[in-house]
């Protein structure tokens, strides 16, 4: 039920909030810091390459998955440090999302847990939109989730 929940809250934020359209992804992902203001974490959002229009389908699974990873680390990593790196490259689209925290115990990256949704949602989105999605992590390590879009899917993800 609270993954509906999750999502449905996610919907009507959407429906909200400007078009997904009108601002940039990285953006996005930097709109999120409000929603976590008293937390006392240092976040980055950092943007190389030169920034390329997404489908709005395409660029709303990839901020969705990305959303996922941010708010598990502000809620929950106890990170000093959450960072955003958003790579418009010429052969492949790259989402990097990483902090510093308690990290996640290796089994649960692989399997997840009982009862949570969450990194099961975000590798149903990343295959939704043929992205290959990775988590790294290890218990006081931090974690690293990447988004990763090539070839001709990348080609079709943008305008």
């Amino acid at each position: 039920m609270q993954h509906v929940f999750d999502d449905a809250r996610n919907i009507l934020q959407g429906l909200r909030s400007p078009s997904m359209a009108s601002m940039a992804l990285e953006r996005w992902f930097f709109c999120l810091r409000e929603e976590f203001s008293a937390a006392d974490v240092r976040f980055q959002v950092f943007v190389l390459g030169q920034p390329k229009k997404l489908k709005v389908a395409v660029q709303e699974q990839i901020y969705l998955i990305g959303r996922e990873a941010l708010i598990n680390a502000f809620r929950h990593s106890e990170a000093t440090r959450i960072e955003a790196k958003v790579q418009y490259l010429r052969r492949r689209l790259r989402i990097l999302l990483r902090d510093n925290g308690c990290g996640i115990d290796p089994q649960t990256v692989q399997s997840g847990r009982h009862a949570h949704w969450g990194l099961l949602r975000m590798r149903e989105r990343a295959d939704g939109i043929g992205a290959q999605l990775e988590i790294w992590s290890r218990p006081g390590c931090g974690t690293e989730v990447q988004i990763s879009i090539t070839g001709r899917t990348l080609a079709e993800a943008y305008l």
